[in-house]
C-alpha cells in the first residue's frame, strides 16, 4: 500500500475541514504570490513530505496539512482582494462582461431613487416616454434598484471602452452620490413634515432641482 497522499485520502481531508486540499505544486512560483505566501507553501510542502515519509496514516498530521492548506487559501484570497482591479458593482468596471461605467454604480441608484420620488410627488410630472428603455413607469416603480440594474444597467449606462458613454449619462464629471442621498433623505422628511424646514433650505432646493431634472430625463 502506498504511503503517498492519494485522491481517496484527499477526499477525507475535504470532509475534515470542508475545504479543498491544496497541492503546493499547483502554486509553484505563480506571479501573484508574495514572500509570506511562498513561505506558507514551503511549510505545507514540508508537512506533506513529513507525512508521506511516515509509515502510517495519522489523523493529526492530516489536520496539520489541512490547516496549512487553509492558511494558503486565506492568504491568496486576501491578496487577491487587495490587488484586483475595480470589480465591485459599486465601482466602474465589470470584468465578467468587460463593461465600463462612466461613474460609480451608486450614482445611478440615486438617479433611480430621485425618479421614483418625482413620480410620487404631486409637484412633478415625469415624462415616462424618456424612460422607455428603462422599462417605463411600471417597471421602475415596482422593481428594486439592484434587481433592475442587474438586468438593464450596463446596457443603458455602460460601454466596452473606458471613458465611453452609454445611452444615458449623468451630466457631471464629478458626481456626489452621498450628497444626493442626503438631499433625497431630507426631501422625504420635508414631504412628511414641511413645517420643520425653511423655504430657503439648501438641501431641499437642491433636491427640487434633481427632481425637476429627472422628470425631464436628466441627472443630477
Amino acid at each position: 500500500m502506498s504511503n503517498k497522499i492519494d485522491n481517496f485520502q484527499k477526499e477525507h481531508l475535504k470532509e475534515l475541514g470542508n475545504v479543498n486540499f491544496i497541492n503546493p505544486l499547483e502554486f509553484k512560483e505563480p506571479r501573484t504570490l508574495n514572500a509570506d505566501q511562498n513561505k506558507k507553501i514551503q511549510e505545507l510542502n514540508q508537512k506533506i513530505s513529513t507525512y508521506n515519509n511516515n509509515g502510517k496514516i495519522d489523523p493529526q498530521e492530516f489536520k496539520k496539512i489541512l490547516y496549512a492548506s487553509y492558511k494558503i487559501i486565506e492568504s491568496l484570497t486576501k491578496e487577491k482582494s487587495k490587488t484586483k482591479i475595480k470589480t465591485s458593482k459599486y465601482k466602474k468596471f465589470n470584468p465578467d462582461t468587460q463593461i465600463w461605467l462612466p461613474v460609480a454604480y451608486l450614482n445611478y441608484g440615486m438617479w433611480y431613487d430621485f425618479l421614483r420620488a418625482a413620480e410620487l410627488s404631486e409637484d412633478y410630472q415625469v415624462d415616462w416616454k424618456l424612460y422607455k428603455d428603462w422599462g417605463g413607469k411600471k417597471v421602475v416603480m415596482n422593481t428594486w434598484f439592484k434587481t433592475w440594474f442587474a438586468s438593464r444597467g450596463e446596457e443603458l449606462f455602460g460601454s466596452k471602452e473606458k471613458g465611453g458613454l452609454g445611452k444615458f449619462k449623468i451630466n457631471t464629471n464629478s458626481p456626489k452620490p452621498y450628497a444626493y442621498a442626503r438631499r433625497l433623505k431630507d426631501w422625504r422628511r420635508f414631504e412628511k413634515e414641511p413645517h420643520r424646514f425653511n423655504k430657503s433650505d439648501r438641501q431641499i432646493l437642491k433636491a427640487r432641482e434633481h427632481l425637476e431634472n429627472v422628470s425631464k430625463g436628466l441627472f443630477p
